[in-house]
This record gives structure tokens, C-alpha cells and sequence, in this order.
């Protein structure tokens, strides 16, 4: 798994390097600062970042770990 840049160079927000095929999936982890945790898989680069924009722009939720992995790769679930 490669990490997500969760912040681009000149503050432009979240953005994923390397996302260069349909066989890439992001996995974002957070939590609301009340400690519910909080995981989702996305097979849309667009969306994933919707959701990292979301998270960064509110003050309750917390990044925990934003990753980019191949499809099928990973933990069993």
C-alpha cells in the first residue's frame, strides 16, 4: 500500500499520486473526535477525494490514514 498525500504542494487540498489504473483502490480511515472510527474503500479516485476534502474541512472528523492500494491486495475482510 502507498500513503495518500493528503495535502498538495501549493495548499491546493487532497490529491492522489499514482492512481494510474482501474486496479487501484484508496482505503481512508478517520474518526470523529467523540473516537468513533470510521473506514471506507474507493474504487473512484474522485470520490476518495471528496471524502479527504470533507474530512479536512471539518473540524470533528480526523485523518487517521489515507492509503492507495491494488485491487485484491491487502487484508482479508
Amino acid at each position: 500500500m502507498d500513503m495518500i498525500k493528503v495535502s498538495g504542494a501549493d495548499g491546493e487540498g487532497p490529491r492522489i499520486d499514482g492512481w494510474n489504473d482501474s486496479g487501484a483502490i484508496a482505503v481512508i480511515t478517520w474518526h470523529e473526535t467523540e473516537g468513533q472510527n470510521y473506514q471506507q474503500e474507493f474504487s473512484d479516485e474522485q470520490a476518495a477525494i471528496h471524502l479527504l476534502r470533507s474530512i479536512e474541512a471539518d473540524d470533528n472528523l480526523v485523518l487517521i490514514s489515507a492509503q492507495l492500494r491494488r485491487l485484491g491486495i491487502g487484508p482479508a475482510g
